[in-house]
């Protein structure tokens, strides 16, 4: 019969105590590892499902690219013919590859003057009166329209590169300054500006 003093059955009951604490933080490691474990398989699944799912959509994107840049004929013919043409722009016609827009400006000119130039906005400037002309004791007042200007910009390709483009811009100066202004040639066209222009 073996007999226990008070203090090795005292000691006896912590080591006990102790061991069942270990038992319980060992079952809850054991826990925590399958839990981990489970964890880590889940992850490795649901990363294999995305790069699956990107893989596809990638194929199919790549499948809709290449049907894009390379419909079948029926639907390329589909497509023309489904295409509305732009509105006409006012001013602006088509001779066959050539695009033809024109343009301009009226203007309405009121001149009132001290002296008598006998002469519009075209005046040279050359019969200006000296003071003992009768011209010089005359005022003048004119009417005039003949700054009023048309312009036609033309522009067409060449061949598959160039584009050639044409610009004229004419006035009603063209006449002589001391011309009728009631007349009906009274403004004969003059040349503002003419621009050419080739483009690639």
């Amino acid at each position: 019969m073996l007999v226990c003093a008070p203090d090795d059955a005292r000691d006896v009951a912590i080591i006990n105590v102790i061991q069942q604490n270990i038992n319980a933080l060992q079952a809850q490691l054991r826990q925590l590892c399958q839990q981990m474990a489970q964890r880590d398989a889940a992850l490795a699944a649901a990363r294999h499902g995305a790069a699956e799912a990107h893989a596809e959509a990638a194929a199919a994107s790549a499948k809709v690219t290449a049907q894009a840049a390379n419909p079948p004929p029926t639907a390329r013919v589909v497509a023309q013919a489904a295409r509305p043409s732009p509105p006409p722009t006012p001013g602006e016609f088509h001779f066959e590859s050539v695009t033809v827009r024109l343009g301009g400006c009226i203007e309405f000119a009121y001149i009132l003057g001290h002296k008598n130039d006998i002469s519009d906005i075209a005046s040279n400037f050359s019969a200006i009166p000296l003071a003992d002309s009768a011209q010089n004791h005359k005022s003048e007042v004119r009417e005039t329209a003949r700054r009023s200007r048309i312009s036609m910009l033309a522009s067409g390709k060449a061949d598959d590169v160039a584009t050639v483009s044409g610009y004229a811009e004419r006035d009603l100066q063209g006449a002589a300054p001391t011309a009728n202004p009631g007349g009906a040639g009274a403004g004969g066209l003059a040349a503002c500006l003419a621009r050419q222009q080739v483009r690639q």
